[in-house]
């Protein structure tokens, strides 16, 4: 079962576990794959942390999935 998130979108990203997949809200993709998933990274670069969207948008439940690779 992947977790769903609803707020908190940094706070969430943050506290992932490496190779751990969560489910974000579609309405938000723009915001968390455009901007704050390359301002952790920045922010993190000593870490290599690295996120990446995983699978195609889900149009029927209105989510997508985002993984921490690294």
């Amino acid at each position: 079962m992947v977790k769903r998130i609803t707020e908190k979108w940094t706070e969430a990203l943050l506290n992932m576990k490496v190779g751990e997949v969560v489910e974000f809200p579609l309405e938000k993709a723009e915001s968390i794959v455009g901007s704050i998933i390359p301002r952790l990274r920045k922010r993190m670069w000593k870490s290599k942390s690295n996120w990446s969207r995983e699978g195609n948008y889900d149009m029927v439940n209105g989510t997508f999935r985002i993984k921490r690779e690294a």
